[in-house]
């Protein structure tokens, strides 16, 4: 899994430190995730939230300042986690160590107990783990998520296809593009109940687009019922 050992040596560091700037400019009225949670914040108020790639966290430190969540955060980056701590005194971060086998490994799982989480949040961040990864991610956050909670995903939308990360010139790591609310939604209890697209201004490239995406997750019970024979 060359992809995840990249991004694990190093290039999560250089990551938020090529982005830091950009980062700190990110205000609450621009973030598509925010401003859903934000009108619906009665789905939040007082629980539990998790952000797989949150960066230094910037976005659990408006939610919890906002609708006092109990925000917890992972990113494969060490500075930005450190940083986060720092900054926003989050003291729930951690970082995904070994990025390689973090999910086959069920890190979330061995960390939190089942049904734990209200909010899953994936913060742009699918589009560069290696598609074979998705079915264990799917796995993990079902585990840990209640019944009745809910998946808020914002990435890239589009159909599926690949291109090499821009970053290096090793054709071997990717940004994987796709409609990433299908990874859920195949199964009957995970429903979309909100999707927003975004199309980027700045390219004439529809591939570009992105989607905030919401996901709700009801009883298996009530995505299969029962009919008589």
């Amino acid at each position: 899994m060359l992809q995840e050992i990249f991004f694990s040596n190093g290039e999560s560091d250089r990551y938020f430190n090529r982005n830091i700037n950009s980062i700190m400019q990110n205000e609450r009225r621009q973030d598509y995730i925010y401003k859903f949670l934000a009108a619906n914040h009665h789905l939040i108020f007082n629980k539990n939230v998790l952000e797989i790639g949150c960066c230094n966290g910037y976005r659990l430190s408006w939610l919890r300042d906002d609708f006092q969540c109990m925000c917890y955060g992972c990113d494969p980056s060490e500075v930005a986690i450190n940083d986060g701590i720092v900054r926003y005194c989050l003291s729930n971060l951690f970082v995904m160590k070994q990025l390689e086998s973090f999910w086959q490994r069920r890190e979330l799982s061995k960390k939190f107990c089942e049904n734990f989480f209200d909010v899953v949040i994936f913060g742009f961040c699918l589009y560069l783990v290696t598609p074979s990864i998705l079915p264990f991610i799917v796995a993990e956050i079902d585990n840990i998520l209640k019944v009745g909670g809910y998946v808020i995903i914002f990435d890239f939308h589009s159909p599926p296809y690949k291109r090499p990360y821009h970053h290096i010139n090793d054709k071997e790591v990717f940004s994987y593009k796709m409609d990433y609310a299908k990874i859920f939604t195949w199964l009957p209890y995970y429903h979309l109940i909100e999707k927003k697209v975004i199309s980027q201004e700045y390219s004439v490239w529809w591939q570009d687009d992105r989607a905030c995406s919401v996901i709700k997750k009801v009883d298996i019970n009530t995505a299969y019922p029962t009919y008589p024979i």
